[in-house]
């Protein structure tokens, strides 16, 4: 089963290996609320610090025409594999509810009338 830590960080790496995120915290915490997963920007920054002292992803800082430099962040190879293997879990997990749901619908056609009874 996977946990909700394990979820994030899925996300954040699904998030830095595609396209559709700049890499910069600020983006990722906005890319991440369209999807449904709010963060606290502190947990959101210690994640991508736990992330990168595990080698999942690295950082650079880069000067932008906006305002100060800013941290962006990239997926490593090792990155790739930790999400693949995080995929795998959900997928896991996923399937053993699908079929505890699947089990309760079944007992609960067959069940009905048996609550109450001693």
């Amino acid at each position: 089963m996977t946990t909700g830590k394990e979820l994030r960080i899925g996300w954040l790496l699904f998030l830095l290996g595609s396209s559709s995120s700049s890499g910069y915290g600020y983006d990722l915490r906005r890319e991440l609320r369209l999807r449904g997963v709010a963060l606290d920007p502190a947990v959101l920054y210690r994640s991508l610090r736990e992330m990168e002292s595990r080698a999942l992803i690295a950082s650079r800082w880069v000067h932008s025409e906006e305002g100060p430099r800013r941290r962006v962040y990239s997926i490593t190879a090792a990155g790739e594999a930790e999400l693949a293997r995080i995929a795998s879990a959900l997928r896991a997990s996923r399937d053993a509810h699908d079929a505890f749901l699947a089990a309760y619908a079944r007992r609960g056609r067959r069940g009905r009338g048996r609550a109450g009874r001693a």
